[in-house]
C-alpha cells in the first residue's frame, strides 16, 4: 500500500502536529485504512466463523472524537476495482488465499496460536464488513456523511480536498502525496492526538538544485515516485528507488514522456537497464501517470461520476503511435471516445447508478432492493446538500464579516489608509482650486509699461482679504492719505498660516472705514441708546459700574495703521510706537474722533507679537 519509503522522502513537508488542529472543520476520513487497523485483530475471529463487530467499534472510535471536537466527518470508502490496478490486486488476493490455507493447516494441527497470526496477516475486507459499517454510521451518527468511491479511495479523497468539500485529509496511504492533496494528517496516535501533518506548499523544501525553490515542478515530482515504484507500474526498474529517480529527472528538462524515459540508462550509467526501458514499460508508465490524474471519481454535489482532471486532447499520428497532449483541457465532442482510451483509469457510469453506488449499494443489485437512500431534505450540513460549504470556508466567511465589521464605527464606515489619503488629496486639489480663483479676482491688472509696486507685508494673522474688495488706482481723498508719512512704518511679518509660501497678499482697505466714523474711538463706544451697534458682550464695566471703552471683539481684532507726524517722531524716539497705545491716548487725550484710521487687517486675540528687544 502506497510507495515505498515516500513519508521519509517528504519528511521537510512535513511537521509534528495534532489532531486538535481540526476542530471545527470538515475532514474526510479514509475508512479502508481503519478497517484494515479494527480488522487485524479480529480478522483470526472471522475466520473461524465467529460473530464479531469490533472492528466497528474501532472506527467509531476515531469518529467519535472527531465529532467531539465539532468536525463534519465525511467517511471515504473503497469501490469496485480498478482496471489499472487488477495486476497488483491478483497477487495480493493469491498471497491471502496462500495465507488462508496456512492457517487452515496450523489449526488443523491444533496450532491455533499459530493460525490467529496468519489469519491476521491474511486480513481482507470484503463487501459484508462495508454495509455493515455503513449500516451503523448512517442510522447512528448526525454530521457524519459516507461516500463510497467508484473505484479507490485515494482518487475521492484528493478530489474532495481539490473541490474545497473538506478542509483536511486522514489517512495512512502515501498515494495521496502523488494525487496532489494539499494537507494530508499521516500516523494519527488516538491517545494522545499527535499525527505527522503533510502540506503540498512545503513540498518544494524537499529537493535542491534544478528540481528545489522556485524550479519545483510537481509532474516531475510525480513522475520520480512513478519510476521508483508503485501500484500501477507493475514492472518497475531494478535498483531506481526515490532518491535514484530525484537524480536522473534533475539531469534532464525534457518534458516528452517517452523521450525522456528512454535516457535513463544513459544518465544514470547504468545500462543494465536497456533491456528493461521498452516500449512496453514506457507504456505502462504512461498508464501510471494518466491513472494518477484522470481516475474517475463521484461528484455529490453534481450527483455524477467524472474524471479527477479533465480528460486531455489526443491525437493520431502517421507512424501509429498515440501522442497525449498532457497541458490542454478537452475540447473533443465525442468525449466518450476519448474516455474510452482511458478505460484503465475508470469508467463513468450513469447518474442513477453513480448515486447508487456512491451511497453504499451493490453495483449488481437492483434499485428496488437498495438499502440506502438520499435522505429528503438533506440537511444543510451534508456534503449531499446542493449549497454545500466546507466548515472551514464557513468560518473564514465568518471572520472576514467580523473584520468588515470591525472597521465600521456605528452608522458610519471608516476609511482604509488609502482612501483617506484619496481623500485628503482631493481636499488639497480643490483648496488650491479655491485659492487661485481669489487670486486671480482680487490681483491688480497691470499694463507692461507701468512697473508693480512693492507689495509690503501685512500686519495680520491671517488673510481676510477675500472680504474686501481690492484697493483701486483712485485713493480716496480722506485725512488718513493726505496725514500718512512719506516713509511706510515697518510692518509685522505674517505668520506661516497657510502651506502656500508663495502666496502674494493685496493691500485692502475695509470700505466701512472711509468716513469719520469708521475711526476707532467711534466703533469702541460702549453701547448706548445711540449707538446699538456695539454689543454688550464685548462692554466690561469698572468697579464703579460704568462701562469701559475700548472693549474688544474676544474673537477677531482690528488693526489700525495712525498716520504719524514726522515732528512727534523726533520729539520722543525712545518711545516705541504701537497701535494698541495709539488707540488708547487717541482716546484718553480726548483727541478729535474724526481722525481718520486705516484698516490693514485683523489679529486674532489672545496672540502677541514676539518683542524684537
Amino acid at each position: 500500500m502506497g510507495i515505498t519509503g515516500l513519508l521519509p522522502f517528504v519528511k521537510n513537508a512535513c511537521r509534528k502536529g495534532n489532531i486538535l488542529e481540526l476542530r471545527g472543520k470538515s475532514v474526510a476520513i479514509d475508512v479502508s485504512c481503519l478497517l484494515h487497523r479494527g480488522l487485524t485483530g479480529c480478522m483470526d475471529k472471522i475466520h473461524m466463523g465467529e460473530e464479531t463487530q469490533s472492528y466497528v467499534s474501532y472506527v467509531n472510535k476515531y469518529v467519535k472524537e472527531l465529532l467531539s471536537m465539532g468536525c463534519h466527518v465525511v467517511m471515504v470508502f473503497d469501490g469496485r476495482p480498478l482496471p489499472a490496478k487488477k495486476g497488483t490486486n491478483d497477487d495480493r488476493r493469491e498471497q491471502r488465499e496462500k495465507r488462508k490455507e496456512h492457517a487452515e493447516m496450523l489449526l488443523a494441527k491444533g496450532m491455533e496460536r499459530e493460525a490467529r497470526d496468519i489469519y491476521r496477516l491474511a486480513t481482507s475486507i470484503s463487501a459484508d464488513i462495508v454495509e455493515k459499517t455503513i449500516q451503523h454510521f448512517r442510522s447512528s451518527q448526525e454530521n457524519v456523511d459516507i461516500i463510497v468511491a467508484p473505484y479507490e479511495a485515494d482518487a475521492q479523497l484528493a478530489y474532495l480536498m481539490e473541490a474545497k468539500l473538506v478542509d483536511a485529509v486522514i489517512t495512512e496511504d502515501s498515494d495521496l502525496i502523488v494525487f496532489g492533496c494539499e494537507k494530508i494528517y499521516f500516523k494519527w496516535q488516538s491517545a494522545t492526538g499527535e499525527c505527522s501533518v503533510y502540506e503540498k506548499s512545503n513540498l518544494r523544501k524537499c529537493f535542491t538544485g534544478e528540481l528545489g525553490g522556485d524550479k519545483f515542478d510537481f509532474i516531475k515530482f510525480r513522475r520520480i515516485c512513478i519510476l521508483s515504484g508503485c501500484d500501477y507500474l507493475q514492472s518497475g526498474l531494478p535498483g531506481v528507488g526515490l532518491s535514484t529517480a530525484a537524480k536522473f529527472f534533475s539531469l534532464t528538462s525534457i518534458k516528452d514522456l517517452r523521450t525522456v524515459l528512454r535516457k535513463v540508462p544513459s544518465y544514470l550509467k547504468m545500462p543494465k537497464l536497456k533491456e528493461h526501458v521498452n516500449d512496453e514499460f514506457i507504456k505502462s508508465f504512461e498508464m501510471a501517470e494518466n491513472t494518477f490524474k484522470h481516475q474517475v471519481v463521484f461528484d455529490p454535489r453534481e450527483r455524477c461520476q467524472k474524471p479527477l482532471t479533465p480528460y486531455p486532447l489526443t491525437v493520431e499520428t502517421s507512424d501509429d503511435l498515440e501522442i497525449i497532449d498532457l497541458e490542454s483541457p478537452t475540447n473533443s465532442s465525442d468525449s466518450a471516445s476519448i474516455a474510452s482510451k482511458f478505460s484503465y483509469a475508470g469508467t463513468a457510469v450513469t447518474q442513477r447508478i453513480a448515486i447508487r453506488l456512491a451511497l453504499g449499494n451493490p453495483a449488481d443489485g437492483n434499485a428496488i432492493e437498495d438499502r440506502f437512500l438520499l435522505t429528503h431534505p438533506t440537511p444543510d450540513w451534508s456534503v449531499w446538500a446542493l449549497k454545500y460549504e466546507s466548515k472551514g470556508i464557513t468560518e473564514e466567511k465568518i471572520q472576514k464579516r467580523k473584520d468588515e465589521d470591525a472597521t465600521k464605527c456605528g452608522a458610519f464606515k471608516l476609511d482604509s489608509p488609502a482612501v483617506k489619503r484619496v481623500k485628503v488629496q482631493k481636499k488639497q486639489r480643490k483648496m488650491e482650486k479655491k485659492m487661485i480663483f481669489i487670486l486671480k479676482k482680487y490681483s491688480k491688472p497691470t499694463s507692461p509699461a507701468v512697473k508693480k509696486p512693492k507689495l509690503s507685508n501685512l500686519m495680520v494673522d491671517d488673510d481676510f482679504s477675500e472680504m474686501f474688495q481690492p484697493k483701486t488706482d483712485q485713493s480716496p481723498t480722506t485725512e488718513c492719505q493726505e496725514n500718512a508719512p512719506e516713509k511706510e512704518i515697518p510692518a509685522i511679518q505674517k505668520s506661516n498660516s497657510t502651506p502656500e509660501s508663495n502666496r502674494k497678499f493685496q493691500k485692502f482697505q475695509s470700505p466701512l472705514l472711509t468716513h469719520q466714523n469708521s475711526a476707532p474711538g467711534a466703533m469702541q463706544q460702549p453701547k448706548t441708546e445711540t449707538n446699538p451697534r456695539v454689543s454688550k458682550y464685548f462692554v466690561k464695566k469698572l468697579e464703579d459700574g460704568t462701562p469701559k471703552p475700548l472693549s474688544k471683539n474676544p474673537f477677531r481684532c482690528p488693526a489700525f495703521v495712525k498716520p504719524v507726524q514726522s515732528s512727534e517722531i523726533t520729539e520722543d524716539s525712545s518711545k516705541k510706537i504701537t497701535l494698541l497705545s495709539a488707540l488708547e491716548e487717541n482716546v484718553q487725550e480726548g483727541r478729535s474722533s474724526s481722525t481718520a484710521y486705516r484698516l490693514i487687517g485683523f489679529k486674532s486675540t489672545g496672540l502677541r507679537r514676539k518683542s524684537k528687544n
